[in-house]
């Protein structure tokens, strides 16, 4: 109930007949996290370019959910380390702990799962090696990653650390991963709409050949490679096309003359018209 605690200590109800505190219910509760999913939003939505943006979720987010640090990345441009971290200005990638934290998200993408450390028995199976090194950094730590995904499909990666005595519980994995589920798709929209029309083609051509190199898609690569040898067929396949018809023989009569179709013919030195009589006579001939 961390998040609850961070939204509800002066919103306890008394008992008028006993005077006993009330226990929040979970109706509440959810109230309290719609109403943080709606600062996160309307706090995004304030500005207008994808880096602004991040660091404005970054910030409210450690803010909210009393984090000591937040990092985001979006999986674009093979980008390793986070594009923002709250309460950082810029990011230096050579620096020891941003190689700590790149390292933590990608070891979540890679196992496409969110991540928790110091780890719950649900979660003993996951490798969190990267987790637990980041956690061990400077002073020890808990830490979350959760994965922003659009469509199915994972697009970037969140990364929460709080002090050790405040872990991740339950509830609050499952609200970071609803707020990674609504705001990823926004990121993804203000991260494109910075980018030329080229530029978000390859990126898109990009994505759709990692796809089909991934296991299965089997009907749809079948479709490409059926589509691509008719292409190939058609475009170097030679042949003849013969089409059957009735044909129809009509004679016609036609005069003779010196000049046809544009083009003279050649007399053989018996014509006895004026033309010829004086191309026979001009000097230099032969008559």
């Amino acid at each position: 109930m961390a998040i609850y605690k961070l939204r509800t200590q002066g919103n306890k109800t008394t008992d008028g007949a006993s005077g006993s505190v009330k226990a929040p219910t979970a109706s509440h509760a959810l109230q309290a996290h719609d109403s943080i999913i709606i600062e996160l939003i309307a706090a995004c939505l304030e500005h207008p370019t994808f880096l602004a943006v991040s660091h404005a979720l970054v910030n409210e987010l450690a803010r909210q959910l009393d984090c000591e640090r937040v990092s985001l990345k979006l999986n674009r441009n093979g980008q390793r380390v986070p594009q923002a971290i709250s309460s950082s200005a810029g990011i230096n990638p050579d620096a020891g702990i941003i190689n700590l934290i790149a390292d933590a998200m990608h070891e979540a993408l890679d196992q496409k799962t969110s991540i928790v450390f110091p780890a719950s028995h649900n979660d003993e199976l996951l490798i969190h090696s990267a987790h637990e090194r980041l956690a061990s950094s400077l002073s020890p730590k808990s830490v979350c990653t959760v994965l922003l995904t659009q469509n199915h499909e994972i697009i970037g990666a969140l990364t929460l650390e709080r002090r050790h005595h405040h872990p991740f519980d339950n509830e609050t994995v499952s609200f970071c991963q609803r707020v990674a589920l609504l705001v990823g798709p926004l990121l993804l929209l203000k991260y494109e709409e910075e980018h030329w029309l080229l530029e978000r083609a390859w990126g898109g051509l990009r994505q759709w050949w990692q796809r089909l190199s991934k296991q299965g898609h089997y009907t749809e690569k079948s479709l490409y490679g059926l589509g691509i040898i008719l292409t190939l067929f058609l475009a170097f396949a030679d042949g003849t096309h013969r089409v059957s018809g009735d044909a129809l023989l009509e004679g016609s009569v036609r005069s003779a003359d010196h000049r046809r179709a544009g083009r003279r013919l050649h007399c053989r030195g018996t014509c006895t018209c004026r033309r010829c009589r004086q191309e026979r006579a001009a000097p230099g001939r032969p008559g």
